[in-house]
């Protein structure tokens, strides 16, 4: 009976060693994986965006402009542009459908700038893994940051299936440019297009 149990002891001791670590990555500031590019200027989202809590993936696709202008108008080169986005914006992925949803996207030449933002300091899914081996192999540059205010909000009312108005939320550090609502000249009916209620 006694050498049973130091079997299945033994057995037991061998699985749990041999179980795979989850794997966390810490976001402390943003990081490129391209040795090429020391001093980039600020990059706020990327032509693939993505968003990793712990146990979930949502992904955005967004128009970048190829040319920036930090001082043009009365923008601020050091905060994000205001997308607009909306809950309906993210696309939520699987984990299982991952790499066929990666396949899935069209990538142009250029259109080679991949963000995958975290909504807290550290990434815990496994979705990290795959998507920079995916685009690494196509040659892509991927970002790993924080999410945005805007971004964080909106992947908020997603996941919580809440409602979402961007005119309702003090902004903590603002927009490159003022907000379209905020914009003098507007009609109230321009105005009232901006509820972005899902």
């Amino acid at each position: 009976m006694k050498i049973y149990f130091l079997v299945f002891l033994l057995i037991s001791c061998v699985a749990c060693c041999n179980k795979p670590e989850k794997q966390s990555y810490f976001v402390a500031r943003s990081v490129y994986n391209s040795d090429t590019t020391d001093n980039l200027d600020p990059v706020f989202y990327g032509d693939f965006n993505f968003i990793l809590d712990d146990s979930h993936i949502y992904y955005f696709q967004h128009e970048r402009k190829k040319l920036y202008c930090g001082n043009c108008d009365d923008s601020d080169a050091n905060k994000p542009p205001f997308l607009g986005l909306t809950p309906d914006s993210l696309l939520k992925v699987e984990s299982e459908d991952l790499l066929y949803f990666l396949n899935t996207l069209n990538l142009e030449d250029n259109k080679k700038l991949v963000i995958v933002f975290s909504p807290t300091d550290t990434i815990k899914n496994d979705g990290l893994h795959f998507i920079k081996n995916f685009f690494s192999d196509k040659r892509a540059l991927v970002g790993i940051q924080k999410c945005t205010e805007e971004s964080f909000f909106v992947y908020q009312a997603k996941r919580l299936n809440k409602a979402y108005n961007p005119r309702k939320i003090q902004w903590k550090h603002g927009f490159s440019e003022s907000l379209p609502w905020d914009q003098k000249g507007m009609k109230k009916e321009e105005i009232d297009s901006f509820d972005f209620l899902n």
